[in-house]
């Protein structure tokens, strides 16, 4: 496994790791991130290949979940 300065880039990780769920549980996630990490951004990769979900997911995101982070 990679050292937390490269664990948030290693691909086996985040696919382990998704953020998936209702906006507590995406809370929950993001924070635990945050403090094993020791990380202060987020990006964000929606996994649909239909651009208007994806759209969609970062909308939610945006409006549902940011602003409790």
């Amino acid at each position: 496994m990679s050292s937390n300065g490269q664990i948030c880039f290693d691909e086996d990780y985040l696919i382990e790791n998704p953020i998936i769920g209702d906006v507590e549980t995406c809370q929950k996630k993001i924070k635990n991130f945050q403090d094993e990490l020791n990380i202060g951004t987020l990006v964000s990769k929606p996994a649909s290949f239909d651009f208007h979900k994806n759209l969609q997911s970062l909308k939610r995101f945006t409006q549902e979940l940011r602003p409790y982070l």
